[in-house]
């Protein structure tokens, strides 16, 4: 593995797989790494069949992945636990078969997401807020990160880094509900915006502080579309955000990890 320099040396990169029939679960845009090359934490493996890419975080790194038609995975093995998130559509054949193959190469499959995506303007509970809910400021970042470590899981909670944070915050993209006991975490995505983050401490949940802070976040982005991923084994999250107007939209996403 090589560290990536800058920004340049990692156009090049993606430049030489931008090919036909391509499958990947990388963004293209050399601008969603710049912290993370800054921060010396990118690697690349560059071979005959495709490239990958690896976003060292502590004590783990998550892969992403080029795979060119016809070729077969490198021989490489990791020397960290890694995740690999693997989102695709019923009709994307290709992605199906390199999940397939990175399942051979030694990825155990953890779990699966479910995307929903609610319409603007959509139906929601229109009842008041629980709980008061605030916009979280720059000051907040200490019990914005403490509360979503607490409810979510390191390696494949995908949760925002420290500089992610302090871009959201100041954008008024968190808010925080029931004395910071629960905060929802929000990100612009394509066309609108995607329901990153709802964690709720366990002292207030079942009370409603998840429904107050959706029902803020939708008076506040409910006019554009909106999206969110749930774990498919997550009865109660899918149930709150069906509730809310969100539907499923076909695409899966696979998260394995191998330690």
């Amino acid at each position: 593995m090589e560290q990536i320099q800058n920004e340049e040396a990692l156009s090049a990169l993606l430049r030489n797989q931008l090919k036909p029939g391509v499958a990947t679960n990388a963004p293209w845009r050399p601008d969603a790494y710049l912290h993370e090359i800054q921060a010396g934490r990118l690697y690349a493996h560059v071979w005959s069949g495709g490239l990958l890419l690896l976003q060292q975080r502590n004590g783990f790194q998550r892969l992403r992945f080029f795979l060119q038609p016809g070729g077969s995975l490198p021989d490489w093995r990791p020397e960290l636990p890694t995740v690999l998130e693997i989102a695709s559509r019923p009709q994307d054949a290709a992605l199906a078969a390199a999940q397939q193959a990175w399942q051979r190469y030694g990825f155990p499959l953890l779990f699966s997401r479910l995307r929903m995506t609610r319409p603007p303007g959509g139906t929601a509970v229109s009842k008041s807020p629980a709980f008061p809910v605030r916009t979280a400021g720059p000051e907040d970042l200490p019990q914005v990160q403490a509360l979503l470590l607490a409810c979510f899981d390191v390696r494949t909670g995908c949760l925002p880094t420290a500089w992610e944070l302090k871009e959201d915050l100041p954008a008024g993209r968190v808010l925080l509900g029931g004395s910071g006991q629960a905060v929802l975490h929000q990100a612009p995505a394509a066309g609108g915006t995607e329901l990153r983050h709802l964690a709720v401490s366990p002292l207030l949940r079942r009370q409603g502080a998840a429904q107050s802070l959706i029902t803020a976040y939708l008076r506040q982005e409910g006019h554009r579309i909106s999206r969110v991923w749930v774990r498919q084994d997550n009865e109660a999250a899918l149930a709150l955000y069906h509730k809310n107007g969100y539907r499923p939209d076909s695409w899966t996403s696979r998260v394995y990890c191998l330690d």
